[in-house]
């Protein structure tokens, strides 16, 4: 017994290999724009951890310094009591 042939037209063989073909270019090309954002994105961030880590510094120097102010005049204030 011979088994139906699934395709019958050479054409349609073409079409299905013609649809893989844009489907498969679509996927790249969207692979690439998101990785493209992704790249976009991690510059942006590394960006924002620099300055933010700058900020953190200026603001760690600050407290230091009013840390340093507070103990003095508690040390002041101790003095001033005695």
């Amino acid at each position: 017994e011979e088994v139906p042939m699934y395709f019958t037209e050479p054409q349609q063989l073409m079409d299905i290999f013609s649809a893989l073909e844009e489907q498969n270019l679509f996927l790249i090309q969207n692979s690439q724009e998101t990785e493209h954002t992704l790249e976009e994105l991690r510059h942006a961030f590394a960006d924002t951890k620099v300055t933010m880590d700058a900020h953190t510094g200026v603001l760690q120097t600050q407290i230091d310094e009013l840390q340093t102010q507070l103990s003095s005049e508690d040390q002041r204030l101790k003095s001033l009591q005695a």
